[in-house]
């Protein structure tokens, strides 16, 4: 006959596994960050631009179709993040052969890649109301690191935001065959406007 505290020690260690990953479990969930509020942008308000030299001028371009998902809580940087993709081929120039080049093979390879990602994750704020998000940028395939410079302006569950980035295109394989009368940097320009969702 198995002795009665040989009996309860046997439960006890069959009971610890359980226990112990049940009070891990707690503890992992109350060390989680709180996730931050979504905001849903107001594609109306908002713009995407880009504008580069060529040829000695400025030339603007404004994609016509890209999505925006973005989680923001001023007071919880770290549980932020954004996601924005853009449909390549909806950048319109004022100058009609600019905007169908752009969608060619050698330049954003529209057919071949048509949307290009950014993903930020990290958030720092460098002044009251300015951030840099930290992210990677892919276009055509290739994934480069890319800050964006993000001035916001809140109020209640409304916000705007104006934001700024400069790339090198040919870090993305971005180039044609007048390829020299096109500047290497690329600056990005964003103005969204958007809410928090309950």
């Amino acid at each position: 006959m198995r002795a009665r505290g040989a009996d309860l020690s046997h439960r006890a260690r069959r009971a610890l596994p359980r226990r112990l990953g049940a009070a891990l479990l707690v503890a992992g969930s109350a060390a989680a960050p709180a996730a931050a509020a979504d905001w849903e942008v107001d594609h109306a308000a908002s713009r995407l631009s880009i504008s580069v030299e060529v040829a000695g001028r400025r030339l603007f371009g404004e994609f016509q179709d890209w999505r925006a998902e973005i989680a923001f809580d001023p007071e919880n940087p770290e549980a932020c993040r954004v996601r924005v993709e853009v449909d390549v081929a909806s950048l319109a120039f004022p100058d009609d052969m600019a905007s169908s080049s752009a969608a060619e093979p050698e330049w954003l390879a529209a057919a071949a890649h048509p949307v290009a990602v950014f993903e930020g994750e990290g958030f720092s704020r460098s002044a009251p109301g300015d951030w840099t998000v930290h992210g990677v940028l892919t276009v055509k395939g290739e994934t480069r690191p890319l800050d964006l410079e993000v001035a916001i302006a809140a109020e209640g569950d409304a916000a705007e935001a104006n934001v700024a980035a400069e790339l090198v295109r040919s870090d993305y394989g971005v180039g044609g065959p007048v390829e020299e009368m096109v500047g290497l940097s690329v600056r990005i320009d964003a103005h969204v406007v958007a809410r928090r969702l309950d």
